[in-house]
């Protein structure tokens, strides 16, 4: 097969934002297979809605990998979860004989075809293709700064493609290896879901291509760069796609939650872009009752699953059947995090509003001034050393009561145990 595929990945609670994409990719490349892939399933609803408007979804629950699938979803949290995915799915694309498979995040909107800035590198010998966050130097003192990227990664994922060939495979497979048991939103031990280790990529296979084309996933963390006008950026590459990350649908002006350099009464250039993308995604949801929640955040009795309860099955997924795949493999997990001193409750009654953040750890900082106080600064130190490697939930293998008189430090060595 000469055709390339690409596709998006969602729980249907985002499936607003997957529509859009979807039609903008019916729009601006038809020849490409586009498909969604609902990690949790697929209702009736959306599935009606998805063929009156004839988009190609699937229902990952239901592919060749469902089993590791299904494992994934009670490890990893939603974000963590779609992510991880990625490239088992690039792998299924593989297998059916697509001759590329391209990744593209929900929250992005293609306006131009993808055949000369992507697929034609393929014809040139690449392997893989990716983008930067960004291309030139950050001079102010906002966010998000070059510190930001070194945390998150080289490269954005919201969009990756791959060839089907000897190299793209094997990049699929690496990745699917390191998305299997290391996809964790944790930047206490590096990792930024999948998008750390693709850091690695360019340095560990040939045919990798990194694209410097303005036009192509520009974003609010590059914008410093960029200006839009007439849909062409900086006056010389066409917009190809824009990715949304961080709209709010109910103040466009922001551009992104997770910036303050621009508003867009600042960035005028954005305006016709940023209204018409948030038409489209309420033209979707106007069309749809209340979206399902997300299948996998609760026990079969409805109680809420922990971060804390994921992270013990991640310790124990060599001994314990995944909790979601029988009511007697939940009852053992259960029953194992209760042996524990892990009870599950009905909420999920953690730390979210800034207001309880911030009186929090005014309680909390008051206590670190007296501990400072008391051990001096050295000692005092070690000890924030060492909270950083406790913000690491997977690491902290000492709740459960085989571990509890573990070592940190082994064998004479002077780093801690991972």
């Amino acid at each position: 097969m000469n055709k390339n595929a690409a596709f998006t990945v969602i729980a249907q609670n985002y499936v607003g934002y997957g529509i859009v994409l979807a039609e903008s990719m019916q729009k601006s490349n038809p020849d490409v297979d586009f498909y969604i892939y609902f990690a949790d399933g697929v209702s009736e609803e959306i599935a009606a809605l998805l063929v009156q408007r004839k988009i190609k979804f699937v229902d990952a629950t239901t592919t060749a990998d469902a089993t590791v699938f299904l494992s994934l979803a009670f490890k990893y949290e939603i974000t963590e979860y779609c992510t991880a995915i990625k490239p088992f799915i690039i792998s299924q694309l593989f297998t059916q004989g697509y001759a590329s498979a391209t990744y593209i995040d929900p929250d992005i909107y293609v306006y131009q075809s993808l055949q000369e800035p992507i697929f034609s590198h393929f014809d040139d010998g690449a392997s893989v293709v990716l983008t930067p966050h960004i291309c030139s130097p950050i001079a102010d003192d906002k966010l998000p700064g070059e510190q930001v990227h070194l945390k998150t990664g080289t490269y954005n994922l919201g969009f990756a493609s791959l060839k089907n060939d000897d190299i793209g495979r094997s990049v699929a497979m690496w990745w699917s290896n390191k998305c299997r048991d290391a996809c964790f939103n944790d930047a206490a031990s590096g990792l930024f879901v999948d998008q750390k280790w693709m850091n690695l990529v360019p340095g560990m296979f040939a045919g990798v291509y990194i694209s410097r084309h303005l036009g192509l996933n520009m974003a609010y963390w590059n914008l410093h760069e960029r200006v839009l006008h007439d849909h062409l950026v900086n006056g010389i590459d066409p917009l190809v796609f824009f990715h949304f990350s961080g709209f709010l649908a109910n103040d466009i002006d922001a551009i992104s939650k997770y910036q303050n350099r621009y508003t867009l009464a600042t960035r005028p250039d954005l305006k016709a872009l940023f209204e018409g993308y948030r038409t489209a995604v309420n033209s979707v949801l106007g069309q749809l009752n209340d979206l399902p929640k997300y299948k996998y955040n609760n026990y079969s009795d409805g109680k809420a699953i922990s971060l804390l309860a994921r992270r013990c099955y991640y310790f124990k997924q060599a001994e314990l059947d995944c909790p979601f795949s029988s009511a007697s493999a939940e009852k053992a997990f259960i029953n194992y995090l209760d042996r524990n001193g892990i009870k599950e409750s009905y909420v999920c009654d953690g730390v979210n509003s800034a207001n309880d953040i911030n009186n929090k750890a005014r309680l909390v900082n008051k206590a670190m001034r007296f501990v400072l106080k008391r051990v001096g600064p050295h000692r005092y130190a070690s000890l924030c050393k060492y909270f950083g490697f406790l913000s690491s939930l997977h690491q902290q293998y000492f709740v459960l009561n085989e571990h509890k008189n573990d070592n940190v430090i082994n064998d004479g060595r002077s780093h801690l145990k991972r």
